[in-house]
């Protein structure tokens, strides 16, 4: 049946059944006045669709072409469609009176029954204990569910592009944020619907101003530089220390295959071409560590936003996210890059000059013996120097960005940090974002109070929308005379 179809549909509560064209019935029992038939059947309702709902009942609706032609005749001045609505009124009224003159009063139950003939009584019904109470009872604490979902994942989402937040500037005093920041915390951290969220606290835990957030970047540019390891991180500097090992190695077991060198000559010739091959290996690796200028700062750039600080950190503040930065980073890699070949230079320099006067291979009983544990231990010297190099590149970088944020005074910025906080295009995602939760705050706000919604309320991202009371309002015409129809709004 159709009352058993709505009852597993969920809508059976909130069903109107509406009799249409109830002028148009008349009783066969000529001794039935028509009021007490119109109630008969009213208060029947349909004889197989059973509703929670009493029925309701409407007249004819008035005719289009009287009311077009009411509207010509007035020298079609004004609205043709409240032409129409009058008419509608009139004639519905009309109806009232002629299927109720009074003053005889009716009962109880007649009295009941009769507050449900009219669509002026339809419509109020529909208005007040339908519409009024599903908004309140079900499409309110819906639609809430739905937003506090939303500002949880917008929080998330926070959370995920990195803390604390930067402005584009020197931002606000210490303990304070713009104004949207701050409605959007206010909100947040006052309903309980949102203030227990993790990520919810995460965000508005945190100091968000521009020191503080310099503060976080250096810590962070620090903690990444510390964990960066050269031969695990940069692939080419891997091969170009493999190259050079392979190849003091090779010297070492090449010369200590050769014996029976006949004379003192071709022993001091062969030592020296045993040196000579040495100072190539380590001429070697240096032009390629030169070569290095671009990749090893990329390699620690992308250290740096792949860093962590740890589980313990990350769950107490959430992840910084060093990429937004970029041109932080772009500072630190052009500092690096200026640096690289002057200190590779300065520090191998330094190992080829002792390799250029020591001696790499020894003559005993007429064979050159390589001096392995000397080639073993340049070897190592030769991959120190190179670090020892990374080590003042960083420094130079770690300061020039430290000098940048802070200038002179530890405590505060310099005048203009600029896009070395934040590249604008993350925080142009990260202030729509708080845009969106102060408009979802407001929504909410509106919502509960039945205030008028504000202009920019975002109500693009809650799909569900209730019944309009006008839509509720226009369930007349339906069926034919003196049939039944199931209206749900």
């Amino acid at each position: 049946s159709i009352g058993s179809i709505l009852q597993a549909a969920g809508v059976l509560d909130r069903t109107f059944g509406v009799f249409t064209k109830l002028d148009t019935l008349k009783s066969s029992d000529p001794d039935v006045d028509p009021l007490t038939h119109a109630l008969s059947i009213v208060r029947a309702g349909h004889p197989t669709i059973k509703l929670q709902h009493p029925w309701h009942a409407v007249s004819c609706r008035a005719s289009g072409k009287v009311a077009e032609r009411r509207w010509a005749e007035e020298g079609r001045s004004g609205s043709k469609e409240l032409h129409r609505l009058l008419l509608i009124h009139e004639k519905e009224d009309a109806f009232l009176r002629t299927l109720n003159p009074g003053p005889s009063p009716l009962s109880a139950d007649d009295e009941k029954t009769w507050r449900c003939i009219g669509q002026d009584k339809l419509r109020q019904f529909l208005q007040t204990e339908a519409y009024e109470k599903f908004v309140t009872e079900r499409w309110v604490p819906f639609v809430l569910e739905k937003i506090f979902k939303r500002m949880v994942e917008v929080h998330e989402a926070l959370v995920a592009r990195g803390l604390p937040f930067a402005p584009h500037t020197l931002g606000p005093a210490v303990g304070q944020l713009p104004q949207e920041w701050a409605e959007a915390r206010n909100f947040a951290t006052k309903r309980t619907q949102l203030k227990d969220q993790p990520a919810v606290k995460q965000v508005w835990s945190r100091d968000h101003t521009a020191a503080t957030f310099a503060r976080c970047l250096l810590e962070h540019v620090d903690g990444g530089t510390r964990s960066f390891r050269l031969l695990e991180h940069c692939e080419p500097f891997a091969r170009a220390r493999a190259a050079l090992h392979q190849e003091v190695h090779r010297i070492r077991d090449e010369t200590t295959a050769v014996a029976d060198l006949s004379g003192d000559v071709a022993a001091v010739e062969k030592c020296l071409a045993t040196n000579a091959a040495v100072l190539d290996a380590l001429s070697s690796f240096g032009a390629a560590c030169d070569g290095l200028e671009d990749a090893v700062p990329r390699a620690l750039c992308e250290r740096i936003c792949a860093w962590e600080a740890g589980a313990d950190a990350v769950s107490a503040h959430g992840p910084f996210v060093a990429e937004r930065c970029g041109n932080a980073l772009h500072l630190v890699a052009e500092t690096m890059k200026a640096a690289w070949m002057p200190e590779v230079a300065k520090w191998l320099g330094k190992v080829c000059d002792r390799a250029q006067a020591a001696d790499w291979a020894t003559v005993t009983d007429s064979v050159v013996v390589p001096k392995a544990d000397a080639l073993d231990a340049l070897d190592s010297e030769a991959h120190t120097a190179v670090l020892f190099a990374l080590h003042s590149c960083v420094k130079k970088a770690s300061d020039a960005l430290k000098t940048r944020l802070t200038g002179s005074s530890q405590a505060g910025l310099t005048a203009d940090p600029g896009p070395l906080l934040e590249v604008a295009a993350w925080s142009g995602r990260r202030d729509a974002d708080i845009a969106l939760l102060v408009n979802l705050g407001r929504l909410v706000t509106a919502i509960e109070t039945h205030q008028e919604l504000p202009d920019t309320a975002a109500t693009s991202c809650v799909t569900t929308q209730p019944p309009s009371a006008a839509r509720l309002a226009s369930t007349s015409s339906l069926g034919s005379a003196g049939s039944g129809e199931a209206v749900n709004p």
